[in-house]
């Protein structure tokens, strides 16, 4: 199970904590605004899911990489974040055991327009510019976020330095990616609370829905070479899936 960010819009983690009680030993979370400081918990958190205090940190699973950025701290060029991200990237990349890349935080690079009118749900252009060309060189495969909340999944994309709100889509099939070049960037902020309307969809974005609560679930199969994922709402119905061959 891995969080997303934004647990809670109490100043305590208590509530929450009880109701991830029984998956808790599975999880890694990232952290968002709403626990980034001690007065919103934020070491309650700490404690539960031991991280660094920095809050940015990575692991491995098998032949996948995880990294956890915090969006909620300093990420400009040469932090010791960014230092921390381009070392850790490119030792993902070169580790023979390494297929695949996830790179999970909490404020969004992109997004198509939506109800939610603060700079923050406006898309990161700090992040972006810093940081899309760095997961294209490291050939990143998903980047996971929330901070909005609805559901949005681009199609693979790579930055583009001549008009950077437009990066450049690789492939436009919906569903089926042979080792595409660029990232799949994903916003499942479908948790709990309520929804930031959708009011447009950039071309960038292969789907998107603001209605329907529910989560991502991830599989690798085919001997770790195929990754599948699907958007279960909580009906269980399937809204999206796509599969990425490497």
């Amino acid at each position: 199970m891995l969080g997303l960010g934004d647990y809670s819009y109490q100043p305590t983690a208590s509530c929450w904590l009880t109701k991830v009680g029984n998956i808790d030993d599975n999880m890694k979370i990232a952290v968002g605004n709403h626990e980034s400081t001690t007065k919103l918990g934020f070491n309650r958190y700490k404690q539960k899911f031991p991280f660094p205090s920095n809050a940015y940190y990575s692991f491995d699973y098998q032949n996948v990489h995880f990294i956890f950025m915090n969006t909620e701290t300093s990420y400009s060029p040469n932090s010791s974040q960014y230092k921390f991200v381009k070392s850790d990237l490119a030792k993902a990349t070169n580790g023979k055991n390494t297929e695949w890349i996830i790179v999970l935080l909490h404020k969004p690079l992109y997004t198509s327009p939506t109800s939610c009118k603060i700079t923050s749900c406006q898309g990161s252009a700090s992040l972006r510019d810093v940081y899309h060309p760095i997961f294209n060189q490291y050939e990143v495969d998903l980047v996971l976020e929330a901070h909005i909340y609805d559901y949005q999944r681009s199609f693979p994309l790579k930055y583009n330095p001549k008009s950077v709100t437009n990066p450049i889509i690789t492939t436009k099939d919906t569903s089926k990616y042979n080792n595409p070049g660029g990232e799949i960037y994903m916003i499942v902020g479908t948790r709990g609370i309520n929804f930031h309307k959708l009011i447009g969809q950039q071309p960038f974005n292969a789907k998107q829905q603001s209605s329907t609560f529910g989560h991502i679930n991830i599989d690798i199969t085919n001997s770790g070479q195929l990754l599948t994922a699907k958007f279960i709402q909580n009906n269980g119905k399937i809204f999206d899936s796509f599969t990425i061959t490497k």
